[in-house]
């Protein structure tokens, strides 16, 4: 990796919490090494996820035998990583265990892991390779996510990185809200990443411009997702340059829906919906769900 932290090889077997896991690939996010992983020996038809707190700082490195070594040059960086994972695993576990699966924290290996696990499920992005989905639909499942994301600020945290491969459909269609790593809103200065950023990121995150990071790039992911779910495509940049954006809303959108999303996907983060509440207003001042006609671009 770039900045010099390795992740555990994949098909190495780790004991967490009394169960041993084989690791499969890792991504390096944030203040995380994020796995996902399976019980060996085991036939567990469950989406399983290990996130390795290990924060990129020169006090803090991987030991031949794998354990985390942290000095006293990287403790205070550690304790505050720890202490924003600790948030976003309590408010995990809250998501989760209405839906039978669960989050927890595991203190090995000189760090800390969370294991989260639920129920396989589809994720959204094996739905909007269908088709576009209809407007009732598409509402209900972003007034969801909305939810999760309020919940997210509320707690003081951010995503920065919400995509339709992070959320998971239940057959009863509600959404799991998943994440490799949450940031402090306050200090999101680690949110970058090895990926390549995506067409759902906000502007500021794409051009690294740490100091307009705040709850708006998450709405602007939201808002980017409703987009595809209703369009049938994925927001593209030359979308969101000039006058194009509206157009292409008020071709294929009623006025007051695009209007919504036109706002939610500006470039200047000052003139977006700032809170998910403010965004579901919006919404829930639109004309009843039966009186829009779907439109297939």
């Amino acid at each position: 990796m770039m900045d010099g932290r390795v992740p555990r090889p994949a098909g190495d077997n780790i004991q967490l919490g009394g169960i041993l896991y084989q690791l499969n690939g890792a991504v390096v996010r944030g203040d995380m090494i994020v796995y996902t992983a399976s019980v060996l020996d085991q036939e567990v038809w469950e989406n399983i996820l290990i996130r390795e707190l290990y924060p990129c700082n020169n006090g803090i490195r991987r030991l031949e035998n794998k354990e985390i070594s942290i000095t006293s040059d990287g403790f205070d960086m550690f304790l505050a990583a720890k202490s924003t994972a600790h948030q976003a695993q309590r408010l995990e576990q809250h998501w989760l265990q209405p839906y039978g699966g669960g989050s927890s924290f595991v203190e090995a290996y000189g760090t800390l892991y969370t294991v989260r696990t639920f129920q396989k499920a589809v994720p959204l992005d094996a739905m909007l390779c269908q088709s576009p989905i209809p407007l009732a639909t598409a509402l209900t499942l972003l007034n969801q996510l909305l939810e999760k994301v309020n919940d997210l600020h509320n707690a003081g945290l951010l995503h920065l990185h919400i995509s339709p491969k992070k959320i998971y459909l239940l057959p009863d269609m509600h959404i799991i809200l998943d994440y490799d790593c949450l940031f402090d809103k306050t200090h999101p200065e680690g949110y970058g990443c090895v990926e390549a950023p995506s067409c759902y990121d906000a502007p500021e995150i794409r051009l690294g411009n740490i100091q307009e990071i705040c709850e708006a790039a998450d709405l602007y992911s939201c808002c980017a997702i409703f987009f595809e779910m209703l369009l049938g495509r994925p927001l593209q940049e030359i979308d969101v340059l000039g006058k194009r954006l509206l157009h292409t809303l008020s071709q294929f959108l009623p006025p007051d829906l695009g209007s919504i999303l036109f706002r939610g996907l500006h470039t200047l983060p000052n003139r977006r919906f700032h809170w998910a509440a403010e965004l579901q207003q919006a919404l829930t001042g639109l004309q009843p769900f039966s009186s829009y006609q779907h439109i297939t671009p």
